[in-house]
């Protein structure tokens, strides 16, 4: 079987390919703009972005945020950067309503330690992640020689323990 066209048909043809790629690199440079652009407004609250190289390209492994001055209207470019690591938001003033944002995130963990967060949100959220992501609240950290001290001075603790 024997196909013809004529000059306007493949002139037709090149042109909508053309058409179709250039909006998909315009949408691709769109998206590389907006990331670049979430990007910065991490880096503006002093927050550290990992990178990890995988075939496909660059991505984002974990994102540092603990003790920054990171607000609830950040999670939306935490959202943009789509960590598939660790996301470390301890110490910061992210409350309920940041954490709304970050519904369906899929990191291995969230620590949100010395956060306003409350459990329902932080159950909601794990409701909306993949089964084996860990979300942290407590201080896994023994306690200090002072604390210790002060502990035994007030008597609920003894010297003998």
């Amino acid at each position: 079987m024997r196909f013809r066209f004529s000059i306007r048909t493949l002139l037709y043809v090149t042109f909508v390919l053309v058409m179709a790629l250039l909006v998909c690199v315009q949408s691709y440079q769109r998206i590389s703009e907006t990331k670049d652009f979430a990007a910065e407004q991490i880096r503006a609250v002093d927050g550290t972005i990992d990178f990890r190289t995988v075939k496909s390209g660059m991505i984002v492994s974990n994102i540092d945020l603990r003790e920054t001055e990171v607000h609830n209207r950040h999670m939306k470019y935490v959202r943009t950067l789509d960590p598939v690591g660790i996301l470390d938001l301890t110490d910061t003033k992210i409350s309920d309503r940041g954490l709304q944002l970050l519904h369906g995130i899929q990191v291995r963990e969230i620590k949100l330690t010395g956060t306003k967060v409350t459990e329902p949100a932080v159950a909601k959220l794990k409701s909306t992640m993949d089964r084996t992501a860990r979300i942290t609240r407590q201080r896994h950290s023994s306690p200090t020689v002072e604390e210790v001290l002060a502990s035994i001075r007030a008597g609920k603790m003894s010297a003998n323990k």
